[in-house]
């Protein structure tokens, strides 16, 4: 499954995450996960079958040596290094080289394969991302050739969900008294390459969007989730429609201002629903702007945050 490290990773949405470090911690997350090992006890040696399990490949230490040369020759891979008329190659040999062909696969007729059935395996590949990622840079695959690229990057956008950062600033405001001046709500740097950055086309694509405001201001120990407050989404039908999200009542509303939180979240939430009716508007399904972007700030800036 694909996770990310850290929220604030520009490109490391993509990334597998290896979660245990000493040799003991990897074989019991191994085992944890029915992954056999056999005897391997090598530090270096755990972490490529944690990362093999990661990438929900098979082990083999199950398997007898018969086995593994049935393997190695009826996926044909060359093993005259090691196996000739009067050797078959040692356990380790055979292990090492199915281990070594799982990770460098060589597949040069994929595109001989037909559109739908590529499509298919580009949404199980995108499918994998579950968690809203935050102004990416586009992933791996579509920088394998230009074919892929353009038949990927579409599916990409739509399939993936986006977080979209906004900041408040605000002079004299420390999270405990008053604020003495006019709120300002930015858009974040990263979200600002990412917006000038993708093509018009791709960005029009995109289907789904977290957005969430932080509030520069407050400490730490007093920030509060102020993360992915509503979300916005075009769906099926061509409709565009926002929700409120479950961490609505966070500190960041809740103490920003004067008036009750719950105003605040509704005159924030009028303000994205008249983005959403403009969206709505538009023909067709690929309907989302750059200038949606910065007329959502302006309306989060407007309700007086």
């Amino acid at each position: 499954m694909a996770t990310t490290r850290s929220g604030e990773e520009h490109d490391d949405y993509w990334k597998l995450t290896v979660l245990p470090q000493s040799a003991k911690a990897m074989r019991l997350w191994l085992e944890e996960r029915s992954y056999h090992v056999g005897s391997i006890k090598s530090t270096a040696r755990l972490q490529e079958c944690v990362r093999r399990a990661q990438l929900g490949l098979m082990s083999y230490h199950k398997l007898t040596n018969d086995e593994l040369r049935g393997l190695i020759t009826a996926r044909r891979i060359d093993a005259s290094g090691y196996m000739t008329r009067h050797n078959r190659g040692t356990r380790e040999e055979l292990l090492r080289s199915l281990d070594y062909e799982d990770m460098h696969p060589l597949f040069p007729r994929f595109l001989n394969f037909p559109p739908e059935l590529r499509n298919r395996i580009y949404g199980y590949y995108y499918a994998e991302f579950r968690q809203p990622i935050y102004a990416p840079s586009q992933p791996p695959l579509s920088r394998v050739c230009r074919q892929l690229r353009e038949e990927s990057l579409p599916m990409f956008y739509s399939t993936c969900e986006f977080d979209f950062r906004l900041q408040r600033f605000q002079r004299g405001y420390d999270g405990r008294t008053p604020p003495t001046g006019p709120c300002r709500v930015t858009i974040c740097d990263r979200m600002l390459l990412f917006l000038h950055s993708t093509l018009a086309r791709y960005l029009a694509c995109i289907r789904t969007i977290w957005i969430g405001l932080d509030d520069v201001q407050i400490r730490s120990d007093r920030r509060g989730n102020g993360w992915r407050l509503y979300r916005m989404q075009i769906r099926n039908n061509g409709e565009c429609v926002v929700r409120a999200g479950s961490k609505v009542n966070s500190v960041v509303l809740a103490g920003s201002t004067r008036r009750p939180w719950n105003i605040t979240r509704l005159l924030i939430l009028a303000a994205l629903l008249k983005v959403s009716n403009t969206i709505t508007a538009r023909s067709g399904m690929d309907k989302l702007r750059k200038e949606d972007f910065f007329e959502i700030r302006r309306g989060v800036e407007l309700a007086k945050v």
